[in-house]
């Protein structure tokens, strides 16, 4: 195969052109979290060793990894040493700054985001403080700029120094000539300081921000991306909020989009099936994040904000031990898991669904190994000695619960088959009396096994879900979508990494 490295080099007409060519080239010969890390330093003026940590905030690594990071990056022929670190020479820096921020803006946002709490770690330096102000412009941080702008001219003012005023103003223009770069002048910045710290002074509140990390795992087809696309937007109803005793729940970055572009769409506005998620390429997980801002009970009382990250993954990534080891180093980390178990892999279901709703080939039940490899994941990961308990909280939940009414008993009216009944609050024995049945119900289609293995978790439920109440046709259509208590698992994990206290 011809390489276009050359036409494409020729072909360019100018410095700029060719140095970002180049410079993209380079990258591509790098593997694939060297080649992020890479790409998110061109934002930055200098950056040193501390800086390239910060930027791998997101990706599982140890120090031999991040000094081999450095190091790679250091090699770079456009990279150049500087006593107090490193710096891309200004043609290159310049020419994929103008070109990331027109294809991969968010790179650079989440670029600036990770590396601004480094470089402030040491703003009593003005160079890196400088620096730390930059990147919260990107970030479009306007609060925490404004607040480090007033201290660093202050500074500069007492020292009569002229010079690193009009540097920071630099700076400012700098950041403003990219598209999505804060729209405030130097003066405006700093009145947005004052009014901010006024306000600050009378409320007397504080910020305090938490992060739930919610790993989805399950066997390939157990309708995880799916769940997800109605657990979600059932969050986003103000009713659910309001039971939460929340003000708002709001998309961090690009969620929103990407919620809408990969689940939303699919399930609520086509009414048709989600693609199968790709198995994964890269130890990257980039996770859907949304933050949940609580009402304040009193006026002196701090404001409270939680974080939820929801990870989704192929279900493929988890058929093989190594598979999950290398692809999946976020599951070890997170706070709590929802745990997907399909009822067309459990032949005792199977076998009582009317012949129209049964799968034309029954796949093999592989729960109980899934389950397993995520214990020893916990094992390998968190150094947990075999036969000891995992105290990550689990939800254990049957996906796709409207096909249970055919398989239960004329007798039988499970409180999982029915909507909650309550949508003011959270009603914790609601949620306990649900996982009593379903633990009743698995030994009736011989799924003893499954309870026998949650014994290895030391905090467990269990809950019975419809992503959307209806089976898809032959065509991927489901004729209505209709989620059936897909809040159930979210609440119970919130309740147990104490997010919320329910009644």
């Amino acid at each position: 195969m011809d390489d276009p490295f050359l036409p494409e080099l020729f072909g360019a007409s100018k410095s700029e052109e060719k140095a970002a060519l180049i410079a993209e080239t380079l990258f591509k010969t790098l593997p694939g979290e060297i080649a992020l890390i890479a790409r998110r330093c061109c934002l930055l003026h200098w950056f040193d060793k501390s800086v390239v940590e910060a930027l791998l905030q997101d990706i599982t690594h140890d120090e031999s990894q991040l000094r081999n990071i450095y190091e790679q990056i250091r090699s770079l022929p456009f990279v150049e040493a500087l006593p107090w670190g490193l710096a891309y020479n200004d043609l290159t820096r310049n020419c994929l700054l103008h070109r990331y921020s027109v294809v991969q803006p968010q790179l650079l946002i989440t670029a600036a985001r990770l590396a601004a709490p480094a470089y402030e770690a040491h703003r009593d330096d003005t160079k890196i403080a400088a620096e730390a102000f930059f990147c919260y412009i990107i970030a479009g941080e306007t609060a925490l700029a404004s607040e480090l702008l007033n201290e660093l001219v202050q500074n500069a003012e007492k020292e009569r120094d002229q010079e690193r005023i009009d540097g920071l103003q630099k700076i400012l223009e700098e950041a403003q000539r990219l598209p999505f770069g804060l729209s405030l002048s130097f003066s405006e910045l700093l009145a947005f300081h004052r009014v901010a710290a006024r306000k600050k002074q009378r409320t007397a509140r504080h910020k305090r921000t938490d992060t739930i990390s919610i790993a989805i795992i399950g066997d390939v087809l157990s309708g995880k991306s799916h769940y997800i696309a109605s657990c979600i937007n059932q969050l986003q109803q103000r009713s659910t909020f309001e039971m939460l005793g929340c003000s708002r729940i709001v998309g961090q970055g690009d969620t929103d989009k990407r919620y809408v572009d990969n689940y939303f769409n699919y399930v609520y506005r086509q009414q048709t099936m989600i693609p199968p998620t790709m198995a994964a390429r890269t130890t990257i997980n980039e996770p859907l994040i949304y933050e949940l801002v609580f009402r304040e009970k009193s006026f002196f009382q701090r404001d409270r904000r939680v974080n939820l990250l929801f990870y989704d993954s192929s279900g493929e990534d988890f058929v093989s031990q190594n598979r999950m080891t290398q692809y999946s180093q976020y599951v070890h980390n997170a706070s709590a898991i929802i745990f997907l178990v399909d009822p067309l892999a459990i032949p005792g279901v199977v076998g009582d669904l009317p012949s129209d709703l049964r799968p034309k080939v029954v796949r093999p039940d592989r729960t109980i190994d899934v389950l397993n490899r995520l214990v020893q994941t916990f094992e390998v990961g968190k150094g947990i000695r075999p036969g000891s308990r995992v105290e990550t909280p689990i939800a254990i939940t049957i996906s796709k619960s409207d096909l249970l009414k055919f398989v239960l008993k004329d007798s039988q009216s499970p409180l999982f088959l029915r909507s909650s009944s309550s949508v003011v609050r959270v009603d914790n024995r609601e949620l306990a009396l649900i996982d009593r049945e379903v633990r009743s119900f698995l030994p009736e289609v011989g799924e003893q096994k499954l309870l026998y293995s949650s014994q290895r978790f030391g905090n467990v439920g269990f809950f019975a879900v419809s992503a959307t109440g209806w089976q898809a046709d032959n065509s991927n259509k489901f004729p209505h979508v209709e989620p059936l208590r897909c809040l159930d698992p979210l609440l119970w994990i919130l309740e147990k990494t104490g997010v919320i206290t329910p009644e």
